[in-house]
This record gives C-alpha cells, structure tokens and sequence, in this order.
C-alpha cells in the first residue's frame, strides 16, 4: 500500500470509529446532576442567605456538578423580580437570619431595582423625572426598553416621540429584553396600576400646570382618563 493509501485508510478509520462511539444525545453528561431541574425550581424561591451558602459551599470545587449548580445558583439570584424580594421576611426563615436576609434584599434591589438609565444607550435617555405626577414621564419610561428592543408602536404620540430617536428602527418580531428591561417593565408597570381614582381625578382636576402646553395638558387628561377606565396606556405587548 502506498503512503498516500496509508493516510487515506487510517483516516477513514478514524472517521468509522467516531461515528460508532458517538455519545447518545439523548444520553445526560457524565456526572451530571439528574435533579437539576427539580433544584433549579426550588432555587427561583429559596431565600437570598441560602442562595449565599450554598454558593460558598461550593467554592474550590471544578467539578461538572459544582458547575452545574453554580450557574443555577447565578441566575437564581439574578433572575427575580422586585416584588419578589420584599422586605418583609416570612416564616421561611428563622428570627436570627432576618437581619442577614433584609440586608441582602436591600442590597440586591439597590443594584438591581432602580431606574437603571446608566445602562441605556445615552441617545435614548428620557428627560430627567419630573418632580410630582407625569403620566407622560411614566408612560414613556415604561415603554423606553420596548424601543430599545425596537418594538412597533400603535399610539401615535409615543411612535412619534421614539422615531425621533436615531437607534429607533421598529420591527416585527420576537422580543429579546434584557433583565434590567424586564426589570424597569415591572417597575413602572406597579407605579402605573398602582395610581388609585382619587389620585387620577385630583389629577384631572388640577390641569393644565404651571409651564405645560395646552398639548401636553391634553396628552395628561387622556392618559389619566384612560387609566380611570381600567385601559392600558402602555405599549407592552404581553
């Protein structure tokens, strides 16, 4: 056999040989967990000072279970919402984790819950929060991560305000928000639904305000006659 036969041969038995010791994809990874996903479901509820813990416990380890579940523990930690982390401790915990506990949950929503406008792209920076009620404000920050994830528009008036914006490109198409997105969605998502009628018509009432344009006293009765009517004012799709 000639030299060019030779590595001809040796390299067609070398491709028999991977195809017949391919892994079964249906197979789980060697000393992977089988309980991941059961630890993953508990893991959304447990408590920051377990999450804690169990992190430090698996310090020094690099082995493909302790790797498994510190990624688990990660997102379990970075995948909640604010009202999920009140600072009112239940049961769950005893008397002398409490302190322990309150401080990580305000820790985590001091990094995590605030209006998070530092991570935006500067161009599509809303003007600074007004001092009192603005609805117009409130509206238009909830929607900001939609634009930034370039979502279409129905209302007219938030349309017009993003298309200003040189990064606005509207589509179609699935949405891929962040988790400080998520987080702003669900924050300024609460402040709208929680503005009760008094509120709204005391509002009403007190339009227009020093230094608004007739439009914009406009836009602030419609937006609050509109919440008063139990409608949406936002462009969130789900």
């Amino acid at each position: 056999m000639t030299m060019i036969g030779r590595v001809a041969f040796v390299w067609i038995w070398a491709l028999w040989a991977g195809a017949c010791h391919q892994a079964d994809p249906d197979q789980p990874a060697v000393d992977r967990d089988p309980a991941l996903a059961a630890f993953d479901e508990d893991l959304r509820r447990a408590p920051l000072c377990q999450l804690e813990d169990a992190m430090a416990a698996l310090e020094g380890r690099d082995d493909l279970r302790a790797i498994d579940q510190r990624r688990a523990l990660d997102l379990a930690w970075r995948n909640r919402g604010p009202a999920e982390l009140s600072l009112e401790i239940g049961p769950e915990l005893a008397a002398d984790q409490h302190d322990r506990e309150r401080g990580l949950r305000e820790a985590w929503l001091l990094e995590h819950g605030a209006y998070s406008w530092d991570n935006l792209d500067p161009e599509a920076q809303l003007e600074p929060r007004p001092p009192g009620l603005s609805l117009t404000w409130l509206v238009l920050a909830h929607d900001l991560p939609l634009a930034r994830n370039q979502h279409p528009f129905e209302t007219p008036w938030v349309r017009d305000y993003f298309e200003r914006k040189s990064w606005y490109t509207p589509r179609t198409g699935s949405l891929y928000l962040s988790y400080i997105d998520k987080v702003q969605l669900e924050r300024l998502e609460a402040e709208l639904e929680g503005l009760d009628a008094a509120t709204l018509q005391a509002w009403r009432d007190s339009l227009p305000r020093p230094g608004m344009s007739d439009a914009e006293a406009q836009l602030e009765d419609r937006l609050a006659e509109r919440l008063l009517a139990g409608g949406s004012v936002t462009g969130d799709p789900r």
